[in-house]
């Protein structure tokens, strides 16, 4: 391992990644467990109806995690160890968990890895892909602020070629709004605050059933461009009625906010709309307009991506995220 070379894959195409992944060299180490750039992943979708159901479960099965020890294992043990010295609280939440149960159990085990796999999914394909990203999905969310950004990326990877090549992209407004519809409303959240990321906001995503009125924060903190919004997200069918406004103007006021937003699926009522136009605070994102934006800031393609959507959302959210391990992913342990 310590005479290998790491091989930076940036810097070759597609096809010659691909070939890698086939006729891995001996004595070098290279990125096999993503894609290693955004264009890699973009030029395997737009050509993945060309390729085989077994080409592409063969690169899902790269991107999925294996039962195994990772090289972050080291740096969650040291954190755990200091929050033992220095917060008794974290570290009793840290020691209720599963996952660090199985660390410590790990510890001098090669039979007993930290890491439990999810590379059973693939028994669920190419019959069930619904329920293969259903279970991408929990794992993620599972293990959201302890896993590398390599292999949390290479997570949504496999998700994006399950979802592109065995169940297919929405084109028109009303099939992605439907899309939107088969979302939950948390993950419908989470397309939001990716949303307002890409429209150069700093975001929050509010706690769940908790945040009052507000389900995304929004700020520029730019001087000349301060702004503070509140987001409400409907994933609503029917129309949006006068009282959701109503009540996030009283939010806007009492948080002394710059203005609140409501994002809906659907369209507003006649009453929201008058409301809305004599309260310059408060704007109304309709169905159609959204998709707009999202296919001017997220990219037409964004259905296909809604899997990393989510997870960069839940990932940027979690408070353990934003610690840092000082771990490359070329650390891994494969």
């Amino acid at each position: 391992m310590k005479n290998k070379t790491f091989n930076d894959c940036q810097h070759i195409s597609l096809s010659e990644w691909l070939q890698l992944l086939k006729n891995p060299p001996r004595n070098s180490e290279f990125v096999d467990y993503q894609f290693p750039i955004d264009q890699h992943r973009d030029e395997y979708i737009q050509t993945i109806h060309e390729r085989t159901e077994m080409e592409v479960l063969e690169l899902v099965k790269h991107f999925l995690i294996p039962s195994t020890g990772l090289g972050v294992d080291r740096y969650i043990l040291k954190d755990y160890i200091q929050a033992a010295r220095t917060d008794p609280d974290r570290f009793q939440r840290m020691s209720e968990r599963e996952f660090i149960k199985r660390l410590l159990k790990s510890v001098g085990q090669k039979n007993s890895p930290a890491w439990e796999g999810i590379t059973w999914v693939l028994d669920l394909l190419p019959h069930f892909p619904k329920k293969a990203l259903e279970g991408l999905s929990s794992y993620l969310m599972a293990h959201a602020q302890w896993l590398p950004d390599g292999r949390f990326m290479g997570l949504s990877d496999a998700g994006t070629l399950i979802r592109a090549k065995f169940i297919g992209v929405p084109a028109g407004v009303k099939d992605k709004l439907d899309f939107l519809l088969c979302l939950d409303s948390r993950e419908f959240e989470c397309v939001i605050e990716r949303l307002y990321d890409a429209l150069e906001y700093e975001t929050e995503l509010t706690p769940p059933r908790s945040d009052g009125g507000r389900d995304v924060i929004a700020r520029q903190t730019a001087p000349g461009r301060k702004e503070s919004i509140l987001i409400e997200c409907k994933k609503y069918a029917k129309s949006v009625g006068v009282e959701y406004a109503r009540r996030l103007l009283g939010v806007v006021s009492s948080d002394k906010a710059t203005k609140g937003v409501i994002v809906s699926t659907a369209d507003f009522t006649r009453g929201a709309q008058d409301f809305a136009r004599i309260n310059p605070r408060i704007e109304l994102v309709s169905g159609t307009e959204l998709i707009v934006l999202m296919n001017e800031h997220l990219g037409p393609t964004w259905p296909v991506h809604i899997e990393r959507l989510i997870a960069e959302c839940l990932r940027n959210q979690s408070n353990a995220s934003k610690q840092n391990y000082n771990v490359s992913d070329s650390q891994c342990v494969r």
